[in-house]
């Protein structure tokens, strides 16, 4: 009877100890921040970076996996922020970064359209005076040279 032993080599992850340096693309660091995630802004900064590695990777499966990942790992983190209602990875990530600002941050984004608006109205007519200044400084020296060749033969044939 012959009896052979299968020779495997893996390597085991302590994920507590696993690091991701800033601008890494080890997805397994990545993706032992994602479970590590603390509160749903470290979450999502984790999440974030994981998302840039495995889109370029183009397997669909595999982010379809990271959301699945991070939906369960958000709801683990807060219950009553009901991950599951997102339905895809930007919009679960939006939401994780939306649940961590203050309210003041949060109606400053809200009125931001606002205030462009506003404040496009207030500048325009004054923007557009002085791009109209400058621009006629730029051009007259072009204009009177063209203007004056134009009219140079006429003058000069009325004055003869």
């Amino acid at each position: 009877m012959l009896v052979t032993r299968l020779r495997v080599v893996y390597d085991s992850v302590d994920r507590r100890c696993l690091d991701a340096e800033p601008g890494t693309r080890n997805l397994v660091r990545l993706l032992a921040r994602v479970v590590r995630g603390d509160t749903p802004e470290s979450l999502a900064r984790a999440a974030g970076a994981s998302t840039g590695g495995i889109a370029e990777l183009g397997d669909g499966r595999l982010e379809q996996s990271l959301f699945t990942l991070v939906q369960a790992q958000g709801n683990e983190k807060r219950r009553e922020f009901d991950c599951y209602r997102c339905g895809n990875l930007l919009g679960l990530l939006r939401r994780l970064e939306e649940n961590e600002m203050t309210w003041p941050e949060k109606w400053i984004e809200q009125m931001r359209p606002q205030f462009e608006e506003r404040i496009r109205r207030e500048f325009e007519p004054k923007l557009r005076q002085e791009l109209e200044a400058e621009l006629e400084l730029k051009l007259r020296p072009k204009v009177e040279a063209e203007l004056e060749l134009k009219l140079r033969p006429k003058v000069e044939a009325e004055l003869e």
